[in-house]
């Protein structure tokens, strides 16, 4: 009975050890991470996904559609409350179209991949299959919670950044200096989707990003993905 008592006040101890581990490369940051919002296999796995939110303040909705088809596809749609299209990027994996405010902006090959991958939720399966190096620069406070800051450079040396939470092992933010429209991201409130979880609040700058919902492998056509 002593024995028994005695590893149930270890059990506590034991669970705090394993989530504060000190980590101290780029991979197990990012294992750490697969593993938190439900692993390789599951991201694998998933084939598409269709993500819906709304941002806005002082009671507007300004709805936001986002299409992701893998490996690299991806097209966003922001849109005013009554329907016109206010910003809208697309990628079909090796081209990128920017249109904001219906002016459509052309990039260089080097910020088009980077836009590219810091748009997409969860790029960090392809980083390495896109040239990028990634290294952990240490720790940094994120919304008053320590966190890991990994930092990924371009073959073009342009870098990046993204912060994964200590404990959780979840993304909390990215930083891209120089970045389009957002440097900024945060990301908060994850919730499990079919086995994967995804994060349902995002304050890209000083706004705000609400996801209403996520739908996977629905089987999203390439055609969503065509460059006008």
């Amino acid at each position: 009975m002593k024995n028994f008592l005695l590893s149930l006040l270890l059990v506590p101890a034991l669970w705090v050890s394993a989530h504060a581990q000190n980590l101290t490369t780029a991979d197990q940051v990012l294992n750490a991470y697969y593993k938190a919002i439900g692993g390789k296999k599951a991201l694998l796995s998933m084939k598409d996904f269709t993500w819906k939110a709304a941002s806005g303040n002082n009671g507007a909705s300004f709805p936001t559609v986002i299409l992701y088809k893998a490996p690299m596809k991806l097209a966003i749609t922001s849109s005013t409350p009554q329907g016109q299209v206010m910003y809208k990027y697309i990628t079909d994996g090796k081209e990128a179209s920017v249109t904001v405010g219906g002016k459509k902006s052309t990039l260089t090959r080097s910020a088009m991949d980077r836009m590219m991958l810091t748009n997409m939720l969860m790029p960090e399966l392809h980083l390495a299959d896109r040239g990028v190096k990634t290294t952990l620069a240490g720790k940094e406070m994120v919304e008053g919670k320590e966190a890991y800051k990994l930092t990924h450079t371009m073959p073009d040396g342009s870098t990046w950044s993204t912060f994964y939470d200590t404990q959780t092992g979840l993304k909390v933010k990215l930083h891209a200096p120089g970045q389009a429209i957002v440097e900024e991201t945060r990301y908060s409130d994850y919730r499990e989707v079919g086995g994967i979880k995804f994060p349902f609040m995002l304050n890209p700058g000083p706004g705000t990003l609400k996801a209403e919902s996520y739908q996977i492998n629905t089987g999203l056509s390439d055609a969503e993905f065509v460059i006008q």
